[in-house]
């Protein structure tokens, strides 16, 4: 500690009071926290933040940390986010040891208008010392979300990029980067960080598709809202639909009548097939399903959209058939090894998985695989739960399985309303053909639906 900082301590012990300037105040807020003065530190991050500008945050943000100073560092912070591509130039961005840069720039909150902004300072950092820098390298490109990134930038900018070529372990990453742009329908698939840094315009949402367990008899069965996390508004957006590809597909289901006194009657099981017009925010009729069907699922796999069991109002099916929306046709497949209802399915690496659902007599827990190249399907190992009403997602190379309804009761046999509801999650490994237990859910649900990728195309939520 320097002799004009102690003096500056002493008079603020003897006197209660201090002159604060830009060139004493770190070294005294130093001293301060070192002899517990907490006032006379609050006093200094209070200054500190009255001068907190684009060319000195970076450093401050880290000042304050080290002295816990929460306020002053918070402000800081903010700054840098939302100044990011003005300092990002500057000698104090330029010159941060690689923990420190790292700390930045994986932040969402980030306001950048494109995440080619950040894959632009991280280079610009490396350049400034690359001998040095280079073996920083990996750590520093991960933090770049690459599934933001235009794909037209990328093959002109990043894929040319003879550092990052070099790379083993980023030529890697890279291969993953150009089969999420080429291959739209596998995105899913791919463990990528898609959430959008702050300043980007993109809304996430939760779409609720046909909730029959609400208490608004009009919205039990013909009703797609959405779900505005962030101020919880909730838009009644139209009728029920399933996603794929970007697009919203409407297709199949019970056709129910709602009378003016509040009354659902069912009257069959609807073949029609629609395409959602999100410009328009209209219905385009296509072509129908071979075969009526209610309570099947319909999944999108490499472009063509698959109709996978089901009930036609009579019995329980096990019927496919593939729809191909550049021809606007249907046409049949393989059927499924039984007939099965209400089951999951989820497609991966080009194959289609079927995993639980009811059959004629019981609920199961066996899961399929189909082929579509060889048009066949493979039984493989069942899980431990048989369940129906569950959901499934992709999550690094493995297949979870959630929830669901595990028994038949008089109720269900009634209206189909779930008593015994499971809070297991079960995790398949397709590589090996083998299922280990998940972590439980919080409460047991059925029904939930899930998606992993989507902020621009919202996460989907089926009922």
């Amino acid at each position: 500690m320097d002799s004009q900082t102690l003096s500056l301590v002493l008079d603020y012990i003897y006197t209660g009071q201090v002159i604060l300037t830009e060139e004493t105040v770190q070294n005294l807020l130093s001293a301060s926290n070192l002899f517990q003065l907490l006032s006379l530190r609050d006093g200094c991050a209070q200054f500190m933040m009255n001068h907190v500008t684009v060319s000195n945050c970076i450093g401050i943000y880290f000042f304050a940390k080290a002295h816990q100073c929460e306020v002053l560092a918070s402000k800081a912070k903010e700054m840098i986010n939302n100044q990011f591509s003005t300092l990002c130039h500057q000698q104090e961005f330029l010159l941060l040891p690689a923990d420190k840069l790292v700390e930045i720039i994986k932040d969402s909150d980030i306001n950048v208008s494109g995440e080619e902004i950040v894959y632009e300072a991280c280079m610009e950092w490396l350049n400034h010392d690359m001998d040095s820098r280079y073996k920083h390298l990996v750590d520093v490109i991960n933090c770049v979300r690459f599934a933001n990134i235009s794909s037209y930038y990328f093959c002109d900018r990043i894929e040319k990029n003879t550092s990052l070529n070099d790379c083993p372990e980023i030529q890697k990453t890279l291969g993953v980067i150009r089969y999420y742009h080429m291959l739209r329908n596998r995105q899913q698939e791919m463990d990528l960080n898609l959430m959008p840094r702050k300043g980007m315009l993109y809304e996430r949402g939760v779409m609720i598709l046909a909730n029959p367990y609400t208490e608004d008899a009009l919205k039990k069965y013909n009703t797609m809202e959405l779900l505005l996390p962030k101020t919880g508004e909730v838009i009644t957006i139209c009728r029920v639909a399933v996603t794929g590809d970007n697009q919203i597909y409407l297709g199949g289901g019970a056709i129910r009548k709602i009378n003016y006194r509040g009354f659902i009657t069912m009257e069959g099981v609807c073949s029609g097939f629609y395409l959602f017009d999100q410009l328009e925010a209209t219905w385009t009729c296509k072509t129908k399903m071979m075969v009526s069907r209610s309570q099947f699922t319909l999944t999108v796999v490499d472009g063509y959209i698959f109709a996978v069991g089901g009930h036609d109002e009579n019995d329980i099916l096990n019927s496919v058939e593939r729809y191909d929306p550049h021809t606007n046709t249907w046409c049949m497949v393989a059927p499924l090894p039984q007939p099965l209802r209400l089951m999951t399915s989820v497609s991966y690496r080009g194959k289609l998985y079927v995993f639980g659902g009811e059959t004629n007599s019981d609920f199961s827990n066996n899961a399929y695989r189909y082929d579509p190249a060889t048009d066949k399907w493979t039984t493989l190992a069942s899980m431990s739960t048989q369940r129906v009403l569950a959901g499934s997602v992709i999550y690094n190379e493995k297949i979870y399985v959630i929830g669901g309804n595990s028994a038949i009761s008089d109720k269900w046999k009634k209206e189909y309303l779930p008593e015994h509801c499971v809070s297991s999650v079960e995790i398949f490994d397709p590589v090996t053909d083998t299922w280990s237990p998940g972590p439980e859910l919080p409460n047991a649900l059925c029904g939930a639906g899930k998606w992993l990728n989507i902020y621009v195309c919202l996460i989907l939520y089926t009922l």
